[in-house]
């Protein structure tokens, strides 16, 4: 019997098997970089995979590490809150009939402020307040902060204790008393402690807005622009108005918003306008 012979060529264009190819593709691995255990050097999937898992141990995955942050020794306090403002115009013109008709003292536009503040904080009591971390306690008492200018030494408010208690004459006496004690330097060093609320008085300088600064632990503040002479418009019947000139000057709030509202604070800027503008101001001289 003749046997013909195997005509058939080997594969020689893989060194490897299809199974040992998919995993050397998988692992990014040549087949040059692997020796054979099988017939003329053939690489099996017996040979890759040890080959691979060492390849696999070898990759150090890229990781981002943060180093932990210290602990803050300090706790820091919480940001200030800037205070909120607000402002109105008041006509001045029946107050400013009253003071060039009254003999005797002259009581200027502040102490007319004054007074009306003291009236309107009985309505609005949370504003004649002091602030603590978590509270806010309102006090009876109105103990008012009059700025005075000390320029160029800067400001100091002497405080008029007890000022619900006084009409304006009075008022008016105190504080041109306590304006003069600040400029000589004769205050006491406690004269200046304890205003629940305070009034600055910009318009000697001819100022038309401030935003007054709150003293420690204040709600509010109030500052007295200039009184200036305006055109204002004035209904003489219901629907007809007729313009004239009046001296108006301007009243600026600051408050803080974490104690009272915006409401409330356009309500008691209201009710002290109102006051200026209505009272029955010869009664008080």
């Amino acid at each position: 019997m003749i046997v013909a012979a195997d005509t058939r060529q080997p594969n020689t264009r893989h060194r490897a098997s299809p199974r040992a190819r998919r995993l050397l593709r998988g692992a990014g691995i040549q087949e040059s970089d692997v020796v054979g255990s099988g017939p003329e050097g053939r690489i099996l999937s017996a040979d890759v995979e040890p080959v691979v898992a060492a390849a696999q141990t070898a990759i150090v995955p890229d990781r981002r590490v943060e180093a932990p942050r210290p602990e803050p020794t300090e706790r820091p306090a919480p940001a200030a809150v800037a205070p909120a403002f607000m402002a109105v115009e008041v006509d001045f013109f029946g107050i400013d009939r009253v003071r060039d008709s009254a003999g005797g003292e002259s009581i200027g536009h502040l102490e007319y402020v004054a007074r009306a503040v003291v009236d309107a904080l009985a309505d609005f009591p949370y504003l004649n307040a002091q602030l603590g971390d978590q509270t806010v306690v309102v006090t009876r008492p109105v103990h008012l902060g009059i700025a005075v200018d000390l320029a160029p030494d800067g400001l100091v408010a002497p405080v008029l204790r007890d000022a619900d208690s006084l009409r304006l004459a009075a008022m008016a006496r105190r504080i041109d008393a306590l304006t003069s004690q600040a400029r000589t330097g004769d205050l006491d060093p406690g004269d200046s402690d304890g205003a629940t609320f305070a009034i600055s008085d910009s318009g000697p300088h001819d100022t038309l807005l401030t935003a007054p600064i709150l003293g420690p632990a204040q709600v509010a503040s109030l500052a007295v622009g200039a009184v200036r002479a305006r055109p204002v418009a004035i209904e003489r019947e219901p629907g007809e108005y007729v313009v004239a000139v009046h001296p108006v000057g301007t009243l600026g709030l600051s408050f803080v918003q974490r104690a009272i509202h915006s409401g409330y604070a356009a309500g008691f800027l209201d009710a002290v306008r109102i006051g200026l503008e209505t009272r029955d101001w010869p009664a008080e001289h």
